[in-house]
């Protein structure tokens, strides 16, 4: 990485990560914040990477579609007086290496004109308990399902998920985002992603900050708005703000590491293209 690099690397992750902070501050998690009325997304449908969900999903509009500034030049659209837009995070790709920049995009809310007709058609997820089994049923190599009475775990070791039965679940909701938040763990098994920072892990153990836990979190709460159920699982027992803006404030690299885990852990359980995958494709390297 030379000289230029190695700058533009560090102003991604500065821009990212004082993001973060300032939603920590003020004691909202990003990644526990549900935007399940619409994936984030840019006006051709094209859903958006993680990390660029994570800077917008938290932005309070009912449809989250952008515009590129591409997209508007070919589209003869063009913003109010005064507007600047979100910074999201995109790809350039060069002879050498793709590599992350900081770059902008619109909402609709900041043109002059009214443009419906160039948004995509509105997904809306009608059953969310359907969408959740069609996840499950979807991913590959899914670990054997144990019933168990004790809390939702998953072995590293045994590569199993303990997991209660439904009906001690206060509803499906918390069963199923339960239930994403072990999926979400067993893709550090050598089996899936082999993602060097899993550590085996027990519901007694005690809570940490580390990199698996961010990815963990991240992973659990995209698959939760993906299907349109809240996550209830870590608004319940992973709601430790003060915790997460401490280690984010000391590790300035984490969020980003983290979100190119999850993003990784989210194509593989729903089962999607593994070249979008930032780091085994050379977009990002931890």
């Amino acid at each position: 990485m030379n000289v230029a690099q190695k700058s533009a690397s560090q102003d991604v992750h500065s821009f990212v990560t004082s993001r973060i902070i300032e939603q920590l501050t003020i004691g909202i998690i990003p990644w526990q914040e549900e935007w399940r009325s619409e994936h984030p997304q840019y006006m051709n449908g094209y859903p958006m990477d993680y990390i660029n969900v994570l800077l917008l999903g938290i932005l309070p509009y009912p449809r989250k579609v952008f515009f590129t500034a591409k997209q508007m030049r070919r589209n003869n659209v063009s913003t109010k007086r005064g507007e600047k837009g979100f910074t999201i995070l995109g790809i350039r790709h060069s002879k050498t290496r793709p590599s992350l920049y900081c770059t902008t995009v619109y909402h609709p809310i900041n043109l002059k004109a009214e443009y419906d007709d160039l948004l995509p058609a509105e997904k809306i997820v009608r059953n969310p308990i359907k969408a959740c089994e069609k996840i499950i049923a979807g991913m590959p190599k899914l670990p054997r399902i144990v019933p168990d009475t004790s809390p939702a775990y998953y072995s590293l070791s045994a590569d199993t998920i303990s997991m209660p039965d439904k009906e001690r679940f206060a509803n499906e909701e918390l069963y199923y985002s339960s239930l994403f938040y072990v999926l979400a763990q067993c893709t550090g098994h050598r089996s899936r992603m082999n993602r060097e920072c899993a550590v085996p892990r027990h519901p007694d153990d005690a809570k940490t900050h580390t990199l698996e836990d961010l990815i963990t979190e991240m992973t659990a709460g995209y698959l939760c708005n993906y299907a349109s159920i809240a996550p209830s699982f870590l608004i319940r027992y992973h709601s430790d703000c003060d915790g997460w803006l401490r280690k984010i404030e000391t590790d300035k690299e984490m969020v980003i590491t983290a979100a190119m885990y999850a993003q990784e852990a989210i194509n593989y359980i729903l089962n999607r293209n593994p070249m979008l995958n930032p780091i085994q494709t050379g977009v990002y390297t931890p």
